[in-house]
């Protein structure tokens, strides 16, 4: 996060000076997540992401740059299926021979373990209008350094007698890469409310460029796929 903060105040800087089309934006994404090329099956979750832009009109409007700030969540889950021992009709003689086993391994069937993984993101990017009537079609690209921020995993024990349990921890994994990129592509339109206030609807898609874990063996990396909505405000 302290790599982001000089960034984002000397670009912000600039754009106070270039005010003349600009716009501030508001928006809320919630996606469907998960882990490309995963090393253990899984499955995809809902995450979202949420944050401000600002914008600027280049090149007679047709091209917009812009710089934002916003909060990543990727999610996904998978499953642990234990032998229950205490179906097999020898836990006794287990527990004399492995004094220190934890019992409750010997009544759980299955765990079921949810991750969220939380970044914040410095949206870079382009703007290009292809239809600029009173509604505006746009394609747009980014690319945002991602700082990893924590984990929190929730796991659900699922016992013989049908009874569960909830875990929850969190905490910043040594083995996630703590600054990645994450690159982005959407197409949207942009709705006009008034003269001075909008709402862009966009659906957009993006991964991470380096794999997620510093494990040179890992090559898995999170993505999400989703649809955002944006209130726009127009400071010209």
């Amino acid at each position: 996060m302290k790599n982001l903060l000089p960034a984002l105040f000397i670009l912000l800087s600039l754009f106070a000076t270039a005010q003349e089309k600009a716009s501030f934006e508001i928006h809320f994404s919630p996606n469907y997540t998960n882990i490309a090329n995963p090393i253990t099956d899984g499955n995809g979750k809902f995450g979202y992401h949420i944050g401000f832009n600002f914008s600027n009109s280049l090149k007679e409007g047709h091209i917009d740059w812009l710089i934002g700030l916003q909060l990543s969540n990727f999610s996904n889950s998978h499953t642990k299926t234990f032998i229950s021992l205490s179906n097999l009709h020898f836990e006794d003689h287990l527990l004399d021979t492995f004094p220190d086993i934890n019992i409750d391994i010997l009544a759980v069937k299955d765990s079921y373990i949810k991750n969220n993984y939380y970044y914040m993101d410095l949206p870079l990017g382009i703007r290009y209008h292809l239809l600029r009537k009173k509604v505006k079609l746009f394609i747009q690209a980014t690319l945002s350094p991602s700082v990893f921020l924590v984990r929190r995993t929730r796991t659900t024990k699922v016992y013989d007698n049908k009874k569960d349990s909830v875990m929850l921890h969190t905490n910043r994994d040594s083995d996630i890469r703590n600054l990645n990129i994450f690159g982005g592509f959407g197409v949207g339109l942009q709705i006009p409310i008034n003269h001075k206030i909008g709402i862009n609807l966009q659906s957009q898609s993006g991964i991470h460029v380096l794999p997620s874990s510093k494990d040179d063996l890992n090559k898995s990396r999170f993505y999400s796929v989703g649809f955002g909505v944006s209130l726009v405000y127009h400071l010209h």
